[in-house]
């Protein structure tokens, strides 16, 4: 996603340790991506997704790719 949609990160560094919600917009699926790829790496491994059960799971693909991003 940085390299390839050219993602630049401002205020990252104020990012607490409290519970969050970020809610995208949802201009596409692509929206997850670029939160992942714009938060730092601890923040990272201790957040979780949620999304419509339909897609995440449609599929053994998407179920695999959802459990390993716990969704």
């Amino acid at each position: 996603m940085r390299c390839v949609f050219r993602l630049k990160v401002e205020g990252g560094e104020n990012i607490g340790e409290g519970g969050l919600v970020f809610a995208p917009n949802h201009v596409s699926y692509l929206d997850p991506f670029a939160f992942a790829a714009a938060m730092p790496k601890p923040i990272l491994e201790r957040t979780y997704w949620t999304g419509l059960k339909g897609v995440a799971f449609h599929n053994p693909f998407n179920a695999a790719v959802s459990r390993l991003a716990k969704t």
